[in-house]
């Protein structure tokens, strides 16, 4: 009797582990992966609105916010024309950037930053407008990170600067106000030199400055807070010798003019002349733009 023992044992246990067996496989639906960071910003990308043709012309996007912060009064008697204006060009690997700002006679509308991955033939805003804003500069110490300096009007008196940064080579942006403690800093930015990812130089002027109006800045975080260096009555240098990161001269060199039809080209240098890679519209229509006839 005990030789059989154990394998009334064995039966016995047999179906205990089927159960265990089967309760690993619980009956619910499992949710979704979570998306991968990469994959949002590709799908972001394919949600933006591409601009192409010869020349090449962006929205004018006439937002009633837009226009309150930026001062306009644009009615149909007295509609504001908009223009494209076009500070800088920068190549980062195969990507191009151009930057600046939709503008009225009287001043910025809002700022506009366009990104090219072919070479010039369309174009995609990377970054969403910023009212009352220009932007007037850009560089990059690899092809990933970078920055892209600009000033934004708080009133007819007061400007702010701010930073767009990047460190996707472009494809997205985050803000970065400029400010050393707890409120943003006024005025403009004359010059912006980062050497490394973390560390870098900004010069304000500051127009509203009761004494010394220019103000040197660092940053050992790149660019998420800034240390006052140096207040005073001429502008500053950026200190020491150091490094300059890549610009036009570390990969193929590019210019943007007016052409003869009036229009803004983005070229590069080939040799002793120039090739064109784009043509942009510079008038952009008005805000608001002019009622249709009804035809009666």
């Amino acid at each position: 009797m005990q030789r059989f023992l154990p394998i009334l044992l064995l039966l016995t246990l047999l179906p205990l582990q089927a159960q265990l067996k089967i309760g690993n496989y619980p009956d619910y639906n499992q949710p979704p992966p979570i998306q991968p960071a990469e994959t949002e910003k590709e799908a972001e990308k394919e949600a933006r609105r591409v601009y192409s043709g010869d020349p090449v012309e962006v929205d004018a996007l006439c937002q009633n916010d837009t226009l309150l912060q930026a001062g306009l009064s644009c009615t149909p008697r007295s509609p504001c024309r908009l223009e494209l204006e076009l500070i800088w060009a920068q190549e980062v690997g195969d990507r191009l950037l151009v930057g600046g700002s939709v503008r009225t006679a009287e001043g910025a509308l809002e700022s506009i930053l366009l990104a090219s991955d072919d070479g010039g033939g369309s174009w995609t805003e990377p970054v969403e407008r910023t009212p009352a804003a220009t932007l007037d500069a850009a560089q990059f110490v690899d092809n990933l990170i970078g920055w892209v300096g600009g000033q934004r009007a708080v009133d007819a008196a007061v400007s702010e600067p701010f930073l767009l940064y990047t460190d996707d080579g472009g494809n997205t942006f985050s803000t970065r106000p400029v400010r050393s403690g707890d409120e943003s800093e006024e005025g403009f930015i004359l010059e912006m030199q980062f050497d490394a990812e973390d560390h870098g130089y900004l010069i304000l002027e500051r127009p509203n400055a009761a004494v010394d109006p220019f103000a040197l800045f660092e940053t050992y975080n790149g660019g998420r807070s800034w240390s006052i260096r140096q207040i005073v009555a001429e502008r500053p240098a950026i200190p020491g010798a150091r490094r300059r990161t890549r610009a036009a001269a570390a990969g193929p060199e590019l210019r943007l003019t007016t052409t003869a039809d009036g229009n803004i080209a983005l070229e590069r240098r080939s040799g002793a002349d120039w090739a064109r890679l784009a043509r942009f519209r510079i008038p952009l229509g008005s805000c608001p733009a002019p009622a249709l006839s009804s035809g009666n």
